[in-house]
């Protein structure tokens, strides 16, 4: 039919050549498909993620926005070569022509997508989340906001720090709140080795029994951990419900253990280096 081969030489018909590929009207049509389709693939991808997460039983809004970009730009990404090669332009000789260029770029954002990466791999994970307590090298961190970059927490001392995803990912953490808020305080204590082992035992389990705020969920616990050069050392274990109060309630057993020991006579030793001095071996004394 000659509307057939009107509409076939129409589609035919070149428009421009790059790099020896023709582009002619029928290419150009697909790649608007193309561009099209990639678009509404990269919209959808927000109710993909919001199923990820609801059959992983995750309730983030955040984290869900946070796949779906990233889920958004690999589809744009597998899209836009689909149409660089149909136009003829290969993607190996562009990163080979400005390969000084990117590698430059690759080292300045380094840090950024791996703190993104590491923010995205946090909300997934949901091992550390808002509100929890956490240990990193040592100090203790309430933690405020996990972002794109950065996770914010409040420190004890109410400052607040800033810390990249990275170093959080990398760094051995110490989720005091994960599964429950209990917390275990403990006190060591080096007594004379004068009074008997048994009255200082009863008075510091009595100590412990009665400290109105511990939690009853788990026991106290009193043990002899060593006997020192100028002391007999003990450990005291004692739970409390809520690792976010943990500062005054150590202070108030410390106090009830100093309290107690000094009401019973039992004296808290201290360091102490006794010298003798022998006189000299074959010496002439007066």
């Amino acid at each position: 039919m000659d509307w057939q081969s009107d509409l076939s030489a129409l589609l035919d018909r070149r428009l421009f050549t790059i790099s020896g590929t023709v582009t002619t009207v029928g290419s150009a049509l697909a790649i608007v498909a193309i561009l099209v389709a990639t678009h509404l693939i990269a919209r959808s991808m927000r109710q993909v993620a919001a199923r990820i997460f609801k059959r992983h039983r995750i309730d983030d809004d955040i984290a869900v926005q946070t796949t779906a970009t990233v889920l958004q730009v690999v589809v744009w990404l597998v899209g836009i070569e689909i149409v660089l090669h149909l136009l003829g332009i290969r993607l190996a000789t562009l990163f080979a022509t400005t390969g000084a260029l990117a590698l430059g770029a690759g080292f300045a954002i380094k840090n950024v997508v791996e703190n993104w990466i590491s923010g995205i791999t946090l909300r997934m994970s949901q091992t550390i989340r808002p509100g929890d307590v956490i240990v990193i090298d040592d100090r203790w961190l309430t933690v405020k906001k996990i972002g794109m970059r950065t996770t914010d927490a409040l420190t004890f001392d109410d400052e607040e720090v800033m810390i990249p995803n990275g170093l959080v990912t990398q760094s051995i953490v110490t989720n005091l709140t994960r599964h429950d808020s209990r917390y275990r305080l403990e006190a060591k204590v080096g007594v004379s080795y004068d009074p008997d082992l048994d009255l200082v035992r009863r008075t510091l389990e009595t100590t412990v029994n009665g400290l109105e705020w511990r939690s009853h969920t788990q026991e106290p616990a009193v043990y002899l951990t060593e006997f020192a050069a100028s002391s007999v050392r003990y450990t005291v274990h004692v739970w409390i419900d809520d690792v976010r109060h943990a500062l005054k309630p150590a202070s108030d057993l410390h106090e009830a253990i100093w309290r107690d020991l000094e009401q019973a006579g039992i004296t808290i030793a201290l360091p102490q280096l006794d010298v003798h001095l022998d006189p000299p071996s074959g010496g002439k004394t007066d």
